[in-house]
This record gives structure tokens, C-alpha cells and sequence, in this order.
């Protein structure tokens, strides 16, 4: 059985874990930047997680941020 997509409005939820996930993954906008908080709201980003989602692909997200751990990491 795979995981609804939607809660009980029909709606793609986004969490704040999800757009803390989304912003490390964008390069170049470090986790104490004020860039973080102006990206997130002016480039419309619980949207683009919700298309994300629906298309399929979140989990490229999730595996980008995990290969950047790793990078990290050596």
C-alpha cells in the first residue's frame, strides 16, 4: 500500500521540516543566512514542494540533501 499524497482536504501538505529540507539543498544559502526566510516566501516555495511532491519526485530532494551530508562528511 503506498502513502496518500493528500490529507483529509485533498490537500499536499508541506511541512517546515520540508522547507528546511528544500532551502539546504539550494546552493549557496547557508542555514544563518536572512536570504533563507526572503527566498523561502518570495520564490513561492511551499508551492514548488507541492509540485514536487505531486510529480514524484521529492525523494530526489531528499537524496540530493543526503548526498550533500555526505559530502560533508567524507
Amino acid at each position: 500500500m503506498t502513502p496518500r499524497l493528500t490529507d483529509l482536504f485533498g490537500e499536499i501538505p508541506v511541512t517546515l521540516a520540508d522547507v528546511e529540507l528544500w532551502l539546504d539543498v539550494v546552493p549557496a544559502i547557508p542555514r544563518t543566512s536572512w536570504r533563507r526566510d526572503h527566498y523561502a516566501s518570495n520564490w513561492n516555495v511551499t508551492e514548488k514542494i507541492r509540485r514536487t511532491k505531486a510529480a514524484g519526485a521529492w525523494h530526489e530532494i531528499e537524496n540530493a540533501r543526503t548526498e550533500q551530508l555526505r559530502a560533508l562528511l567524507g
